[in-house]
């Protein structure tokens, strides 16, 4: 009965006006097409869980849309403009391995290299630090003594000049620079100084003029060149010599002469490099064959290559603008327990951690009935920092760990920015 139904119900709807009764191969191939839609959603959804799984997990062969995404990002990063008042983009502003975006501010350590000799392994002749705020393109240096000490996984000290002689030396030289500037190193730039011999030469710097008569030391090979006072410096080779001021025999002296003559000359350069567009000849030497290193890296020569150029980019960036140029503060010792010759003998041993100093033969004062008298009640010692820069607290406290000196205290005034009260525990 039910079949009669159903037949009757069929030849009902075929004797409907307009509406036509389905073929056998109209249903085949509707048949068909709902197996192919069924089989390109089930295929979708299998890919989709398999490119999340090698995402999460870093898988190389599966991890194609972190890698597409990172692409996107770096072309956004290297083409962006500063069009209606936007902050501009910079390459070096994606990371180049996890692809993370960094912030307005980037700090840039770098390192000028040289193997002076066979064996030794390669000797920091050169550290600055350059911290890039790119939201006001603005721009700092802090230039850092290479004779600071650094202490490796074991515990033995080094100086930040030998740190890459030993195992994972760029990452003891990040930390141990990034502790003394309360800077986090986003990246660390090591180039040779033959290397930046050439870089120099391809920018085509601006030339310097001598007011005295100057003695040049290669710091490579030693060998000594002098040169006329009134005259001007345009070869690249000189140029770096006395940025470097190699000149100078005493080493605090050629430091401070270092932060003075790349503060006087700095903004300069920039202008210069601003008007000439000089990244597309830095990329192009360092991208081919040279000893230039970045790490954090890509990979590649050229890819480094192109970081380095967009970081020159944003310095240039910062030209016509003051550009903050600095240098270590000078400490002074001290005597705040009466043990004699004691400042002294601390300033000795500040001097063999690599630390300048200021004054070491004064007592620490008080105030008592309105007179200024000695202080000799410093059980244990202390390090007043009297400047509010960061920098210069974060190398109190850094100076703080060298001498094992628990308190570092902040008082703005006068004199030398960081004081070390030498107690009696120092004594010993």
């Amino acid at each position: 009965m039910m079949g009669r139904e159903l037949e009757s119900d069929r030849d009902t709807a075929s004797a409907i006006p307009g509406k036509e009764k389905p073929s056998r191969l109209a249903r085949h191939r509707r048949e068909e097409a709902r197996f192919r839609k069924r089989l390109a959603f089930s295929m979708s959804a299998i890919l989709v869980v398999a490119f999340c799984v090698g995402s999460l997990l870093d898988l190389p062969v599966l991890n194609f849309p972190r890698g597409a995404w990172r692409w996107l990002r770096e072309r956004v990063a290297s083409s962006g403009g500063n069009e209606g008042g936007e902050t501009e983009s910079y390459l070096f502003q994606v990371h180049p391995q996890s692809g993370k975006v960094l912030g307005d501010t980037v700090s840039v350590l770098l390192g000028v290299t040289g193997n002076r000799e066979a064996g030794d392994g390669e000797d920091l002749l050169y550290l600055a630090l350059f911290t890039f705020h790119l939201d006001r393109s603005e721009l700092e240096v802090y230039v850092i003594p290479e004779m600071l000490m650094a202490y490796d996984a074991s515990g033995k000290p080094v100086r930040l000049r030998e740190s890459l002689r030993g195992e994972k030396g760029e990452d003891l030289l990040r930390s141990t620079v990034g502790n003394l500037s309360g800077t986090v190193i986003d990246y660390l730039v090591l180039c040779d100084f033959r290397e930046a011999v050439l870089v120099a030469q391809s920018l085509g710097l601006p030339p310097v003029l001598l007011e005295e008569e100057a003695h040049f030391l290669d710091p490579l090979t030693g060998e000594r060149q002098s040169v006329l006072a009134g005259q001007r410096i345009g070869d690249a080779d000189r140029l770096l010599y006395h940025l470097l001021a190699t000149d100078r025999p005493d080493y605090w002296d050629g430091y401070f002469q270092r932060v003075e003559r790349l503060r006087g000359y700095l903004p300069r350069a920039l202008q210069a490099l601003s008007e000439a567009e000089g990244g597309e000849a830095l990329e192009s030497l360092l991208g081919h064959g040279g000893r230039t290193v970045i790490v954090p890296g890509n990979g590649s020569a050229s890819r480094d290559a192109a970081y380095v150029a967009s970081m020159l980019k944003a310095a240039t960036r910062a030209a016509g603008q003051e550009i903050p140029c600095r240098g270590v503060p000078r400490v002074e010792v001290l005597n705040g327990c009466g043990v004699p010759e004691l400042g002294r003998k601390v300033g000795w041993r500040l001097a063999d951690l690599g630390i300048p100093l200021g004054d070491t033969g004064r007592n620490a004062k008080t105030v008592v009935n309105g007179e200024e008298v000695n202080d000799f009640s410093h059980q244990e010692s202390l390090i007043i920092c009297r400047s509010m820069d960061p920098k210069v607290k974060a190398f109190a406290r850094y100076l703080g760990v060298q001498l094992s000196v628990r308190e570092v205290r902040e008082e703005p005034g006068a004199g030398e920015e960081v004081v070390v009260i030498a107690g009696r525990d120092l004594s010993t």
